[in-house]
């Protein structure tokens, strides 16, 4: 990170992932990312079994961090997965809004994968909607 430098604060999306498909971000080489939220829906088709939606952060091939969701996604339902700093780390209401703790100050020089790993994973779940804050810094061309 440069020193004494504040970072542009961006956000970060992709494109859906297909059905049944993990959601995977990786970081460009010449850019530095302080990681301020993660957010994405999760829609669980009807087969029955509950799934639990992992998130990983792998630096290299090595998986550096991965965050346990607080509670288990059912059959046929759609929960926003809310990952940031400060999160008492709870289900929501009827609008299925889980919450969850992310570490503060996660910060990667290049080259990170953030994705999940979803346990029971049906072909007909389907990730959306996915969006990260970032405060980033672009390393100057050598």
């Amino acid at each position: 990170m440069i020193p004494d430098q504040h970072g542009d604060i961006r956000l970060v999306t992709i494109s859906n992932p297909a059905a049944g498909a993990e959601i995977v971000i990786t970081q460009d080489a010449r850019v530095r990312w302080e990681i301020k939220s993660l957010m994405y829906t999760f829609v669980t088709d009807g087969t029955v079994a509950n799934r639990e939606s992992e998130v990983i952060f792998t630096v290299g091939a090595v998986e550096w961090l991965r965050l346990m969701p607080r509670g288990k996604q059912l059959a046929s339902l759609t929960d926003i997965y809310s990952w940031y700093p400060g999160s008492k780390g709870v289900k929501g209401d009827a609008a299925t809004v889980q919450g969850h703790i992310l570490p503060g100050n996660l910060r990667f020089n290049n080259q990170v994968v953030i994705s999940t790993d979803t346990v029971a994973m049906a072909a007909g779940d389907q990730y959306s909607n996915v969006r990260m804050i970032v405060e980033e810094w672009i390393e100057p061309l050598a």
